[in-house]
């Protein structure tokens, strides 16, 4: 399989050997994790330390605010809580941390995040990376 690297303009046919190897380490990844993390890749994320936030959507700020102590107790931030803007019912809440993702991570965390939003009535809407932020890079 040829992995094409975005470089400028053109694109290369270099294989990445980190992503390859990533790969089959885990046949478990969710189809939009793997294209997350091929995108990582392509981004040269791969090795980077990145804020890794997950979404996740519930009915009121009672059953919010309940799975947001379950997710702070297994060591991740509350970034954002808040009741989602009209028209959209309910409320939101992500979840972040600062780490070098892998796919093993990835299939770990999608089955916690999953899991916490099925006990709480919620639903999990997948996660992205940002950069980390210059004051937290200590």
């Amino acid at each position: 399989m040829r992995v094409l690297r975005h470089t400028g303009t053109r694109h290369t046919g270099e294989i990445d050997m980190r992503l390859m190897k990533q790969r089959s380490q885990t046949r478990d990844v969710h189809p939009a994790d793997a294209i997350q993390l091929e995108a990582m890749a392509n981004r040269g994320e791969q090795d980077t330390r990145v804020r890794w936030v997950h979404h996740l959507y519930f009915a009121d700020e009672a059953t919010a605010r309940q799975a947001t102590e379950q997710i702070e107790a297994a060591g991740w931030a509350e970034e954002w809580l808040s009741a989602q803007p009209e028209p959209y019912p309910g409320w939101m809440m992500r979840a972040s941390r600062d780490v070098v993702v892998t796919a093993a991570e990835v299939v770990e965390a999608r089955a916690f995040f999953e899991g916490v939003a099925q006990r709480h009535g919620g639903t999990y809407g997948g996660w992205d990376v940002r950069r980390v932020p210059k004051h937290a890079l200590v």
